[in-house]
């Protein structure tokens, strides 16, 4: 019989308190094994569990609508250390696998290197992403829409310090290039754009000009109350008649506009101005000369089209904000005030934290790539500036966990993960990928199966309990009835590893011939494993 505290609970998503200490005990435990068994992956787990950790608040923050602003602005500065300990996580484990075979002595040495990295680095993003999905079953916080808010979030994040970024670059690469290409492309533009030469017609240019300033009065007059502010003519037509004629006449003037300057283009593209001079006589080819060049004319038309366009916009906005509540407006300022936050920090103290990395990882690397990694990063450095390039690094991290949340709302949609129990399907998938990896590195059998065991009874207690949850809610007294069927669930995974046990001592033996038939069997077993996996799913 449920309490009247089990009824308030009744229907949520959160997993029974039983399923969800069993299953996190058992994930926790599992990649403490694998740590023990391999220390060289203890650091960047470490590191990027707290990435996985960042991120599974982060997503927890995004569905804290009552805190408005803080939990967009809180939810956006975690972005940037989700890729940051993963990053850490990956520079780490290769560094540390660069350094157990130093120094190369041939070819031997590159292939087990090479392979060592990347069993090293499976393993690394197995845990961490089991890591992630223990934590997000937890509370059960990551869904298809939840997923799709953080993902334009972390994009809103990201505008500021990429703008910013790509601002300060774009100067930097303008001032410091030694050549004058740059600059003579820019003089070059301006001077097509305000003043072009003298010497032929710039109809198309100048008409394209006048087209786009029409249209973009037109598109003034319709953004503001033109009507309202307009008196009465006396002669029974209304305001609204007036204005609607004005932008009938303005939008089929831009239109004939850019059709004359769509025939203008066509003429000046067939008819070379020697020919065309010929065409027309000597007095009008001079006056369409003068008239497609008058410096004022072009630089009014650009002068208007901006300002009419900066207009509209500004108006746009504000009637955007009109029509939303002050909460609305403010959780949705908050991200962009993280990102000038990020920005902030970035160009104060990222400099320095950037050259102490590549400092760092200079020394890390053997002699002759560190030579290059040094000289490429100092010349970056030289002609960026650090400030610059710590801000572009920051945005490029934000725009990584942008791509990773979309991932992720990927699976969601085509349902390679459960909508319902999403972080412990993440939490199964990445303690058998830590598994599968482990397997080339780790001797002793029982760690390999143990692993894959615990990554089975990690999705089918985190499932269970979260569906028991759901229908009888979170405190309901159903402890017995979860242990009995995690007894269960850890009977057949004992038994079918037993089994796996047992035909791999078998081979071991000799006792079955080492052939292609024994292999082929093999891998339709493993075949065979993944379909009925799929087919509980």
């Amino acid at each position: 019989m449920s309490t009247e505290l089990d009824t308030a609970d009744h229907g949520t998503r959160l997993p029974t308190r039983t399923s969800t200490v069993l299953s996190v005990v058992v994930g926790l435990g599992v990649i403490g094994l694998l740590c023990w068994q391999i220390p060289l992956v203890v650091g960047p787990v470490i590191a990027g569990s707290v990435g996985a950790l960042c991120l599974a608040a982060s997503l927890w923050l995004v569905g804290r609508d009552r805190w408005g602003v803080l939990a967009r602005a809180g939810a956006g500065l975690l972005t940037l250390p989700v890729t940051l300990g993963l990053f850490a996580a990956l520079i780490g484990t290769v560094l540390a696998a660069v350094d157990m075979f130093l120094p190369v002595r041939g070819p031997t040495t590159i292939s087990l290197l090479s392979l060592t990295l990347v069993t090293h680095v499976g393993v690394v993003v197995g845990c961490v992403l089991a890591v992630l999905g223990l934590t997000l079953g937890v509370r059960n916080v990551i869904d298809g829409q939840r997923l799709a808010d953080h993902y334009w979030l972390t994009i809103q994040t990201a505008l500021v310090p990429a703008t910013i970024g790509a601002l300060l670059a774009t100067g930097a690469f303008l001032t410091k290039n030694t050549t004058s290409l740059d600059t003579a492309i820019v003089g070059d533009t301006l001077g097509w754009l305000f003043a072009p030469g003298t010497g032929q017609t710039h109809l198309m240019s100048s008409l394209a000009l006048v087209a786009i300033m029409l249209a973009a009065v037109r598109a003034v007059v319709d953004a503001l109350p033109v009507a309202e502010l307009l008196a009465d003519s006396g002669t029974g037509e209304t305001e609204q008649h007036r204005v609607s004629q004005l932008l009938d006449i303005l939008g089929r003037a831009a239109l004939l506009t850019g059709v004359a300057a769509l025939i203008a283009l066509s003429a000046e593209l067939l008819f070379p101005p020697t020919e065309f001079r010929r065409a027309v006589s000597y007095e009008t080819y001079q006056l369409l000369v003068d008239l497609s060049t008058i410096p004022l004319v072009r630089f009014s038309a650009v002068a208007v089209s901006v300002l009419c366009l900066g207009i509209v916009g500004v108006v746009s906005l504000l009637q955007r904000l009109a029509a939303n509540s002050a909460d609305s407006v403010l959780q949705r300022v908050g991200p962009f005030g993280a990102g000038i936050l990020l920005a902030a920090t970035s160009l104060t103290i990222g400099g320095p934290l950037l050259e102490n990395s590549v400092r760092n990882i200079g020394r890390a690397l053997p002699s002759p790539a560190s030579s290059i990694f040094f000289g490429h990063a100092r010349e970056l450095l030289y002609f960026f500036g650090p400030p610059t390039l710590a801000l572009l690094f920051g945005a490029l991290l934000v725009a990584v966990a942008a791509t990773m949340l979309l991932v992720l709302r990927f699976a969601v949609f085509a349902g390679y993960l459960s909508d319902e129990t999403a972080g412990y399907s993440l939490a199964s998938g990445g303690l058998i990928v830590a598994a599968a990896f482990a397997g080339t590195i780790v001797s002793a059998p029982w760690v390999l199966f143990t692993a894959l065991v615990g990554g089975l009874f990690v999705w089918d207690m985190g499932r269970y309990g979260t569906t028991l949850g759901k229908e009888i809610g979170r405190h309901a007294p159903t402890r017995d009835t979860e242990l009995v069927h995690a007894g269960g669930t850890l009977a057949v995974g004992l038994v079918g590893a037993g089994s796996a046990y047992a035909i791999q001592r078998l081979l071991s033996a000799d006792i079955v011939q080492d052939s292609p038939a024994a292999v082929v069997a093999l891998a339709g077993v493993l075949a065979g494993i993944v379909l009925l996996v799929a087919a509980l799913r």
